[in-house]
C-alpha cells in the first residue's frame, strides 16, 4: 500500500504555499471588544447585540436559544447559544444600514469576524455560518465541511480555505482577517492559522447588515431587514456560541487568546520543549543535499510533543515544507523510455461545434493530434463541452466528425461532458446523449454506466474514467457519481498499485492547476472549479485528472499540479478564454485576440513501465510548447508525485535589466515602454507599469505577457515593447516597470522617465525626416515605406511635429500612391438608408467623393446605414478624413450588422452584431458576446491615426471564420469575429447583411467621409492599378470596335488580341467583352477559305491557356500579301507545324 504520509504532505504543501512567510500561529495578547457586531444571548434566552452600534435583530424561520454544551480535544465550552434544530432557511440578521457609511470606512481598513459554534451534521456544499455576501460583502461558510471565508475585494471574490474539515457535534472558532497593509485573507480554526492567500484591491460592499446562519434578506417594502435568505445554499444545523465582527486587524495571538479564554483554558506558556522544536526548524535553513539530518532532528523533536503542545509550534509549516523540499531535491529524474511506447492518446476539451469555423479548428486539431502521434491514437479523452447549447444536432456533429476520423475500435473514444452539454437550460440530459454518440462506445469495462455519463475504458491495460458533473459554480458530483468513482478507483488500484488512472471530467480540482487558484486566478476560479474530489481521489495516488471548462491553456507550467494526486488541464480546442487574473480590471488585455485564438491540447503517451510523457501542442500553429511533462509511474513511497508540485513557485523573482529600459512619448497621451525580456527565472505572467509624476502616484496599468504567442519560449523578441495611448498622467512622467512570474514573485523595479521636450522632439522629428526621405520615387511597391513613415509621423507630439520638415511632401507622396490605384464607385445619398431621425445630431452630406458623414454630439445609437444588403465575406467599406472633435467619454463608431432589419431599432438583447471602434484606446469591441469580446487593439486604430484613408474589409480566412481587416495609412490590423457575435439573433444570413454606422457612445463627436461600399457579391476595384484598367479599357475598346465579322476584320481582331495577350493578369480580369473577341476570332475562322490559324508563342508572362485566342500569323506591319504569296506562305507553315509540331511566329 502507499504511504499516506506523502499525500497529505503535498495537499499541506499546496495551502502552505499561500501563507505569507512570518505570520505567527500565535501568542497570548488582549483582544479588544468587537465593536461592529457582537451577538451575545442570555442566560434566558435573549438575543442582542452587544456592540457599539447595538444593531437591531431580526429573526426568519424556527430556531430556539438555550444552554448547549460542546467540546473538542482542548475542551469543552457551556452556554447559551443560539441554536437551530433543522435544516430549515432559520437565522438572524443584525442591521447597520444606520451606520453604514461608518461601518464600511471600517471594514475597509481591515476587519475580522470570528464564530463560535458546534453543528449537529456536516452537509454538503456550502453553508453560511456569519456573512452578507450577496454581489459583494463577505461571508465565513463550511464548504464540503471545510471553512472557508470569502470576501468580494479587487473586484471579485477572493476565498482562503481551512486544512481542518469540520465533523459533527465538536466545538470550533472560525475566524476570518481582511488585512489590507499585507495584501491577506486568512483563516484561522481554534486559535491556529490554517491559510492565508493575496487579497488586493477595493472591497465592494452591498448589503448594509449581518446574518447568522445565512444571508441578510431584504424586506418586501424595501425597509431594513426581515430575517435571512438561503435561497440555492444548505442552512447550517447546530448551535451557534457567538458571532462578531471587529473593526480591526486581530492578531493571531489575540485569536489564540480569545479561543483560550472562552474555553477557560487561560493564557498559554511557551514550553521549553516547544521552544527547542522551533529552535531545531528555523535551524534548517535552506534546504540542500545535506539537509536531511536536521529535518529529522526537528521531526523527531515535534514528534515526542504532546497534541497541546504541537499546536503551540508557530513554525511547524516550515518544517513540512523543508522535508518536502528535501524529497524533491534528491528524487531521481523522472525518465521515459522512448524505445518502449506502450500506448498514446489525446486530450482535447471545449470543442463548442455548432457556430461557424468550429469544425475547422476541430479538424486541425484532430489533424495535428494525428501528426504528434505519428498516426492514430489509442485513445481520443475529452473532457467536456462539444457544443455550445447541448442540442441534438450539434451532438451529431461530434459524432460525425469522430466517425469520419476514427474507427472506435482502434482509436477508444474517452467522453465526459461538460455544462454546455448536459447542464444549461435546454440541454440534452446524458441519456441523450448516449443515443447519439452509442456507436462511439465501443471498448466500455463491465462496470461503465455510459447512460449515466460515467465511463469506464480499458486500453492497452491502462484505465481511462469520466465522471459526470451534476450542478456547476462550484462543481459538484452527485451521491452515486461518487460511490461509483470510489469503488471503481478501488478495484483498479487493488488490481495494479503501480499503473497510472486517467480520468477526465470537466471543471478542475480547487486550488490546484491553472484557472483553479483563488489566490493567483482571481473570480473565474471558484467559478469553474470544485472541492469535492480533493479528499477522495487523495487516496488514489495513481490518478492523473483530466480537466477543462475554464478555456485556459497548457503553456504554464502551473497547467499541471500534483498534490495527493495529478492535476492537468487540457487546455481549448475553440480558443482560450478571456484571463481573469487577480484585480483583472487594472490589466490592458486579459482577451487579447491572439490568446483567445489559440487552440492548445496534449498529446499523451504511456511506456512499457507505467511512466506517462504529456507533451503540449498549440493546434493552431502545429508546435510543441515547452519541454513534455512526465510523470512517474506510482510508487509505494509517492515519490511520483514530487515533481510538479506548488513548490516549484518558491522559485527567485524575474530579474529585469535597469539599465536596459527606454522611453519615448507617442502622441499627447501615449508612450512606448522598451525594456529587456528577464532570461532568468519561471516564465513572467505580466509587467506591472506605475506611473509618477512630480513624485506623486498617477496610475498603475498591468500588461499579460504575451507567452501564448511563443510555444517555444526561445522565440520570444529579447525585448518587452510596450505601448500605452489615453494615459492620464502628464508629462515629463516616470515610470517603474516590475516583472510578475505565473507563480506571484514580483521583480525589483527598474525606472524610465518620458519627456516631451524640445531637444527629444527635435531628435524624433528628425528620424521622421529620415523615413520620409528615404521613401523615394512613388511605385507600386510604396506602399511599406509609406505607412512606415506615416506611423512614425502620427507618433509624434504636438512639439515635435511642429519640427518635421517633410510632412508636406509625405502627403504629397501618400496622395501620388494613391492616384495609382484605381477607386470603387463613390457612394451617393442614394446609397443610404431613407430617413434621418436625428438631423441635428448626425448630418449627412453628399461631396464628390462620398457621403460626408458628422455626429455633432453623440448619443448610443444614432446612426444611418446602407440602403441594400450585401454579402458579408468581401465586403468593403472606405473611410477617409477621419475627425475626432471631442473625445468625451470615449468617442466609439460601431457597425451592427443584420439580416432582417435595415435599420435596427437599437441593439436590445443581442438583437444584431455590433463591431464597436474605440477611437480613444485603439479597440475593437463586439457583441453580442458576453461582456464584449475585444479582437483587435492597436496604436493604428486611435483617432490620431485614422486621418487619412481607412479600408474595413470582411473576409473569410482557410478556417472559415469571418476575418474583419482594417488598413490605414500606418498599417493593417486584423481580428477574427467570434461565431457567438455572428450568431445574433436577427444575422440570420451572412450573404444578406444590412450594415448601419453608428454612435456607440455619449459626449463625443467626430466626422468623416464614406467614400464607398459595396458587398462580397461586387467586384472590388482598388486592388487594380489605374495603369491596369487604362489598358483594359483599351482593349475593351479595341474589342468594341471589331463588329461584325467579316474577311476584312482579321486586323482589328489581330489587334485586341495582341492588346488583351499583353495585359497583366490582374489588368485582364477587368477586361469586359472578353468573351466578344474569342467570339469574334471563332466567326472569322469559320468563314469559308479562312486561312488556318497556327499555334503563336504564349504571353511570355502569362501560363499557357487552351482558352485564350491564337494569335494570328501574320506581318507585323498587317498589310495583306498577294494570294499567291499567300497561299504559299500558309503552305509552308503548314508543313513546318506538322513537322516541328513547334510554336513560331512571321
Amino acid at each position: 500500500m502507499f504511504k499516506k504520509i506523502s499525500a497529505a504532505l503535498l495537499s499541506a504543501a499546496v495551502i502552505a504555499a499561500g501563507i505569507p512567510a512570518g505570520i505567527p500561529v500565535g501568542r497570548a495578547e488582549s483582544v479588544p471588544a468587537a465593536d461592529l457586531f457582537d451577538l451575545q444571548i442570555t442566560e434566558s434566552g435573549t438575543l442582542q447585540d452587544g456592540g457599539t452600534y447595538q444593531l437591531p435583530l431580526t429573526f426568519s424561520g424556527s430556531y430556539s436559544a438555550g444552554k448547549r454544551t460542546a467540546a473538542n480535544a482542548d475542551g469543552s465550552y457551556t452556554g447559551p447559544a443560539f441554536v437551530k434544530s433543522a435544516n430549515r432557511y432559520a437565522g438572524l440578521c443584525a442591521d447597520y444600514s444606520g451606520q453604514a457609511g461608518a461601518v464600511k470606512a471600517a471594514m475597509n481598513d481591515g476587519f475580522t469576524v470570528s464564530v463560535l459554534f458546534a453543528l449537529d451534521e456536516v452537509l454538503s456544499g456550502e453553508c453560511t455560518l456569519l456573512g452578507n455576501a450577496q454581489s459583494g460583502g463577505f461571508t465565513l461558510v463550511t464548504m464540503d465541511g471545510y471553512i472557508q471565508f470569502i470576501l468580494h475585494v479587487g473586484g471579485r471574490y477572493v476565498t482562503v480555505q481551512s486544512q481542518t474539515q469540520v465533523q459533527a457535534g465538536t466545538l470550533y472558532a472560525a475566524a476570518g482577517v481582511y488585512n489590507p497593509d499585507d495584501g491577506a485573507l486568512s483563516v484561522y480554526i481554534n486559535g491556529r492559522l490554517e491559510a492565508s492567500v493575496s487579497a488586493a484591491g477595493s472591497i465592494t460592499h452591498n448589503l448594509t447588515a449581518y446574518g447568522v446562519a445565512g444571508i441578510p434578506r431584504k424586506a418586501e417594502d424595501g425597509n431594513g431587514y426581515d430575517g435571512v435568505a438561503v435561497t440555492g445554499l444548505t442552512s447550517p444545523k447546530g448551535a451557534f456560541f457567538s458571532a462578531r465582527v471587529y473593526s480591526g486587524i486581530l492578531t493571531a495571538g489575540q485569536i489564540l487568546t480569545d479561543y483560550r479564554t472562552a474555553l477557560g483554558l487561560g493564557e498559554p506558556e511557551t514550553p521549553q520543549s516547544v521552544k527547542e522544536v522551533m529552535r531545531l526548524i528555523d535551524a534548517i535553513g535552506t534546504v540542500t543535499a545535506d539537509s536531511d539530518e536536521a529535518i529529522t532532528a526537528a521531526e523527531n523533536a515535534y514528534a515526542a510533543l504532546g497534541d497541546t503542545e504541537k499546536k503551540l509550534v508557530e513554525n511547524y509549516a516550515v518544517l513540512t515544507e523543508a522535508r518536502l523540499q528535501y524529497r524533491i531535491l534528491t528524487a531521481a529524474p523522472a525518465a521515459f523510455d522512448e524505445n518502449r511506447i506502450a500506448l498514446r492518446f489525446g486530450v482535447m476539451t471545449d470543442i463548442h461545434l455548432g457556430p461557424d469555423g468550429a469544425e475547422a479548428r476541430f479538424q486541425k486539431a484532430i489533424d495535428t493530434l494525428d501528426t504528434f502521434a505519428g498516426g492514430k491514437p489509442d485513445a481520443l479523452v475529452m473532457a467536456g463541452d462539444y457544443t455550445y447549447e447541448g442540442k441534438r444536432a450539434e451532438a451529431q456533429l461530434l459524432f460525425d466528425q469522430l466517425r469520419d476520423n476514427y474507427d472506435p475500435e482502434q482509436t477508444a473514444m474517452v467522453i465526459a461532458y461538460g455544462n454546455h452539454d448536459t447542464y444549461w437550460s435546454g440541454c440534452m440530459d446524458t441519456e441523450g446523449w448516449y443515443d447519439v454518440l452509442k456507436d462511439l462506445f465501443c471498448l466500455q469495462a463491465e462496470d461503465s454506466q455510459p447512460r449515466k455519463g460515467n465511463h469506464h475504458v480499458v486500453v492497452g491495460g491502462c484505465h481511462f474514467l469520466t465522471i459526470q458533473t451534476a450542478s456547476y459554480s462550484p462543481n459538484r458530483f452527485s451521491e452515486d457519481t461518487m460511490t461509483w468513482l470510489k469503488n471503481t478507483l478501488d478495484a483498479i488500484t487493488r488490481e495494479n498499485p503501480h499503473q497510472p488512472v486517467f480520468i477526465a471530467t470537466h471543471g478542475p480540482n480547487a486550488n490546484t492547476v491553472y484557472g483553479s487558484s483563488d489566490a493567483l486566478d482571481g473570480a473565474v476560479a471558484p467559478w469553474g472549479y470544485t472541492t469535492q474530489l480533493e479528499p477522495l481521489l487523495s487516496q488514489y495516488p495513481q490518478v492523473i485528472l483530466f480537466s477543462g471548462h475554464t478555456h485556459y491553456g497548457v503553456t504554464l507550467e502551473r497547467a499541471i499540479m500534483q498534490t495527493g494526486f495529478t492535476s492537468v488541464q487540457a487546455g481549448s480546442v475553440t480558443g482560450l478564454s478571456s484571463m481573469e487574473p487577480v484585480d483583472a480590471a487594472n490589466y490592458l488585455n486579459p482577451a487579447d485576440p491572439a490568446y483567445t485564438s489559440t487552440a492548445q491540447g496534449l498529446l499523451a503517451e504511456v511506456d512499457a513501465h507505467g511512466n506517462t510523457r504529456l507533451t503540449r501542442i498549440d493546434f493552431s500553429r502545429g508546435e510543441k510548447i515547452g519541454e513534455p511533462w512526465i510523470v512517474p509511474a506510482p510508487d509505494d513511497n509517492g515519490d511520483h508525485l514530487l515533481y510538479y508540485t506548488a513548490l516549484r513557485g518558491k522559485t527567485a523573482a524575474p530579474t529585469l535589466n535597469a539599465s536596459g529600459a527606454a522611453a519615448r512619448p507617442i502622441g499627447e497621451t501615449g508612450a512606448e515602454i522598451v525594456f529587456d525580456r528577464p532570461q532568468d527565472g519561471a516564465l513572467v505572467f505580466s509587467y506591472s507599469y506605475t506611473f509618477y509624476h512630480d513624485g506623486e502616484k498617477v496610475q498603475t496599468l498591468n500588461v499579460l505577457d504575451d507567452w501564448w504567442n511563443y510555444p517555444d519560449p526561445a522565440d520570444a523578441p529579447a525585448q518587452v515593447a510596450q505601448r500605452f495611448s489615453s494615459l492620464q498622467v502628464q508629462r515629463p512622467f516616470t515610470v517603474k516597470i516590475t516583472a510578475t512570474d505565473e507563480w506571484g514573485n514580483t521583480s525589483e523595479a527598474i525606472t524610465a522617465v518620458v519627456e516631451d521636450n524640445e531637444e527629444s522632439a527635435r531628435r524624433l522629428a528628425a528620424a521622421v525626416d529620415e523615413k520620409i526621405r528615404s521613401i523615394g520615387g512613388i511605385t507600386l511597391d510604396s506602399r511599406p515605406a509609406l505607412q512606415a513613415a506615416r506611423a512614425a509621423y502620427n507618433e509624434l507630439t504636438a512639439l515635435g511635429r511642429q519640427y518635421v520638415t517633410l510632412a508636406d511632401q509625405l502627403a504629397a507622396a501618400e496622395k501620388a500612391y494613391q492616384n495609382l490605384w484605381m477607386p470603387d464607385p463613390f457612394l451617393t445619398m442614394d446609397g443610404i438608408t431613407g430617413g434621418n431621425y436625428w438631423p441635428s445630431v448626425l448630418i449627412l452630406t453628399e461631396k464628390e467623393n462620398g457621403v460626408h458623414y458628422r455626429f455633432a454630439s453623440t448619443n448610443y445609437g444614432v446612426r444611418a446605414g446602407f440602403a441594400e444588403a450585401v454579402r458579408l465575406d468581401g465586403a468593403h467599406l472606405r473611410l477617409d478624413n477621419l475627425t475626432v472633435d471631442k473625445y468625451g467619454a470615449r468617442p466609439i463608431l460601431a457597425l451592427g450588422l443584420s439580416s432582417t432589419v435595415r435599420d435596427p431599432e437599437g441593439y436590445g438583447d443581442g438583437a444584431y452584431a455590433l463591431l464597436c471602434l474605440n477611437f480613444a484606446d485603439g479597440k475593437v469591441t463586439v457583441y453580442p458576446t458576453s461582456g464584449g469580446t475585444v479582437i483587435m487593439e492597436s496604436s493604428l486604430l486611435t483617432g490620431s491615426s485614422l486621418s487619412g484613408v481607412v479600408d474595413i474589409r470582411f473576409a473569410r480566412n482557410a478556417a472559415g471564420e469571418m476575418e474583419m481587416t482594417i488598413e490605414t495609412t500606418s498599417g493593417q490590423v486584423r481580428g477574427v469575429i467570434p461565431a457567438s457575435c455572428l450568431a445574433a439573433t436577427t444575422l440570420t444570413d451572412l450573404d444578406h447583411v444590412y450594415i448601419t454606422l453608428e454612435s456607440w457612445t455619449s459626449d463625443s463627436a467626430y466626422q468623416f467621409d464614406v467614400v464607398s461600399f459595396h458587398g462580397g457579391e461586387t467586384r472590388c476595384l482598388t486592388g487594380y492599378t489605374k495603369a491596369d484598367a487604362d489598358a483594359a479599357a483599351q482593349a475593351d475598346a479595341l474589342i468594341a470596335s471589331i463588329g461584325e465579322v467579316t474577311r476584312e476584320s482579321l486586323g482589328a481582331i489581330e489587334k485586341a488580341e495582341a492588346a488583351y495577350a499583353a495585359l497583366s493578369a490582374s489588368a485582364r480580369e477587368l477586361v469586359g467583352n472578353y468573351d466578344t473577341l474569342r467570339q469574334a476570332r471563332a466567326a472569322y475562322d469559320a468563314l469559308p477559305d479562312a486561312p488556318v490559324q497556327p499555334d503563336t508563342p504564349a504571353d511570355p508572362d502569362t501560363p499557357a491557356d487552351p482558352d485564350t485566342p491564337a494569335q494570328p500569323d501574320t506581318p507585323a506591319t498587317g498589310r495583306r500579301l498577294p494570294w499567291f504569296a499567300l497561299l504559299l506562305l500558309c503552305a509552308a507553315v503548314f508543313s513546318l507545324v506538322q513537322i516541328r509540331r513547334h510554336r513560331f511566329s512571321i
